[in-house]
């Protein structure tokens, strides 16, 4: 790709996320620098640093810490799962094949899938309907693990 066209191709595209997490981490250091760098000549003169010297550790320090501090927030913060599509679609195909047993048997069935394992919860009428929710989705072609959430009433 020439360079022309490849600056038109990234002109094109959105950068949002990691403008948004730039910024914060630029932020991080900002703050850090102005609470350490005003506070860094009286923090750190007590061992035997010029001023100049205490502010400038001070700073350092502060964009450090203020820095690590943005980027935690950044990659600690709660993101909704996404559900790639074959997910959804093997979801969907789980759901219909319980859904004669969910009629009959049981108070609502949910289906959850997490990277391969599928995740069963709800309600059932019956141990027999319980064990019949897990034998149906592990019958399923492509399902490694299921975990049973199940729960039974009488």
């Amino acid at each position: 790709m020439d360079p022309a066209a490849a600056d038109a191709h990234l002109r094109g595209m959105k950068f949002d996320s990691s403008e948004k997490q730039l910024l914060a981490k630029g932020s991080g250091v900002a703050i850090g620098e102005w609470i350490f760098g005003i506070e860094g000549a009286f923090l750190f003169s007590r061992f035997g640093l010029s001023p100049p010297v205490a502010a400038a550790v001070g700073t350092m320090l502060g964009a450090a810490l203020g820095y690590e501090a943005a980027n935690f927030l950044v990659h600690t913060r709660r993101r909704p799962p996404v559900e790639p599509p074959a997910s959804r679609e093997a979801r969907e195909r789980i759901e219909r094949a319980l859904s004669r047993l969910a009629e009959r048997e049981s108070l609502g069935l949910h289906v959850e899938i997490r990277s391969a394992k599928v995740i069963l919860t709800g309600t059932v009428y019956s141990r027999a309907a319980d064990e019949e929710a897990e034998h149906i989705v592990r019958d399923l072609a492509g399902t490694r693990d299921v975990e049973n959430r199940l729960d039974v009433v009488s």
